[in-house]
């Protein structure tokens, strides 16, 4: 087989592939023996596997044609994963037609760009520490009561820690705010929403808790409210919106009291048992806390490493897989259809540079594991396994012959292992005790 490769671009190339008479004649031997196989209770008077190969090619010249195509493919696709001047990605497209008359077989496939690994071994970073101090002890404890309490319909105006069921729109300058800015829809409406007065850290609209406390039930109220400069959310950063709440219901908080009866009911011996349990999850939580912001911090540095050439199919997959989530998530928190349809061609452009970054991650990623000879064990799979099962609710039977049927599946677990693996070999070479 002659092998000719041009150039389409940095991580494309196009492959030609010409095939000798002695090649193209065991392709047709093997074909017709395949179709023979298959085909063998259609042809009457001969045994399985035993009709000419003259009959079967007149019988069925499509599938022959078709599976002279398909052996010259597969052979052609074996081809270019050998290559070492390249490192194959996968086929974009694909013509094999006429081959016995000497037409020559195309592949126009991708391939992996050389990259610049940055100096990741530079990176350090600080661990905090995990003591648990007497105030996070006693914050965690009145949370849990929280979890335990009940809450009662009450008829007086909201205070804090209240429940209260309310519905709010905004505008901005006369505009629906939602029409106006490109957010998630609890910063602009909400409808039939429950909201805790005076959380902590309120999610959403900060004035909200301000406007709720002293409202009661059916009573309506228009407030303004001016985000503040470095708010979490760039779009409203500066501006005034005015806001029109209604409350339709208010629940009071019934907290239980930390007594042998509650004790009992959640499984603990005694208050020194709890504060112990309690103390052992902070320190759990801040390790794990303190291990996600280093492989954020990882993220990140490799985000800022200079720019390479990407694979365009693999830029066109991962870009689907982050606009369908987008959507899906803006969905789920209330976004009506209407208006992701106006704001598809700025979330489209959005979810494109997110893609372009989670796949430059991931190639770097890939280039330090093999630097670095980090590969993926029969244990890592396993254990990948299990989280899944945990994440995806699906019974172990189940999953597994879901990933054996999906073409690609078992190979994208591995993939995502491997990822996984090295960040966390990143997030860990050089810890400076804080």
């Amino acid at each position: 087989m002659d092998i000719t490769i041009e150039a389409v671009s940095d991580t494309r190339k196009r492959g030609i592939f010409t095939f000798s008479s002695e090649e193209l004649s065991a392709m047709e031997r093997s074909s017709l023996d395949a179709l023979g196989k298959h085909f063998w209770r259609d042809i009457k008077g001969f045994r399985k596997g035993k009709a000419p190969k003259e009959l079967i090619k007149q019988r069925f010249p499509k599938e022959f044609q078709e599976q002279m195509e398909g052996t010259a493919f597969k052979k052609a696709l074996e081809a270019l994963k050998l290559r070492t001047d390249f490192h194959f990605f996968d086929s974009v497209d694909s013509k094999f037609q006429n081959l016995a008359l000497g037409s020559p077989g195309v592949i126009t496939f991708d391939v992996f760009p050389k990259v610049t690994i940055p100096d990741y071994k530079s990176l350090t970073f600080e661990m905090p520490s995990l003591e648990v101090s007497e105030h996070e002890e006693q914050q965690a404890l009145e949370r849990l009561l929280r979890q335990h309490s009940t809450f009662e319909q009450v008829l007086r105006p909201a205070k804090a820690s209240d429940y209260v069921k309310c519905s709010y729109t905004s505008t901005f300058e006369g505009q629906p705010a939602q029409s106006v800015f490109q957010v998630a829809p609890l910063y602009t409406h909400q409808s039939n929403t429950w909201e805790e007065v005076y959380l902590e850290e309120p999610v959403g609209v900060p004035g909200l808790m301000e406007a709720l406390e002293g409202m009661q039930a059916e009573e309506v109220k228009t407030f303004t409210y001016t985000f503040a400069d470095s708010f979490e959310e760039e779009a409203l950063r500066g501006k005034a919106l005015t806001y029109t709440v209604k409350v339709h219901e208010i629940r009071e908080r019934k907290s239980p009291s930390l007594d042998a009866a509650f004790l009992k009911k959640i499984g603990v011996a005694s208050l020194e048992a709890l504060k112990a349990q309690i103390r052992e999850d902070l320190m759990g939580i801040k390790y794990r806390d303190g291990k996600m912001e280093r492989a954020a911090e990882v993220i990140r540095f490799l985000t800022t490493a200079p720019d390479f050439p990407l694979p365009q199919l693999a830029v066109e997959r991962t870009l689907q897989e982050t606009f369908e989530r987008t959507i899906h998530k803006r969905m789920r928190e209330g976004e009506d259809k209407e208006t992701l349809e106006a704001q598809k061609e700025t979330l489209y452009k959005d979810s494109h540079r997110r893609a372009c970054e989670e796949l430059k991650v991931q190639l770097l990623l890939n280039a330090i594991a093999k630097a670095e000879g980090i590969q993926v064990t029969q244990q890592d799979l396993e254990d990948a396994f299990k989280r899944e099962v945990s994440r995806s609710r699906i019974p172990p039977q189940e999953l597994l012959k879901m990933l054996t049927k999906t073409p690609g599946a078992m190979q994208e677990l591995k993939g995502d292992t491997l990822i996984n693996k090295t960040l966390d070999f990143l997030a860990n070479p050089a810890i400076v005790e804080a």
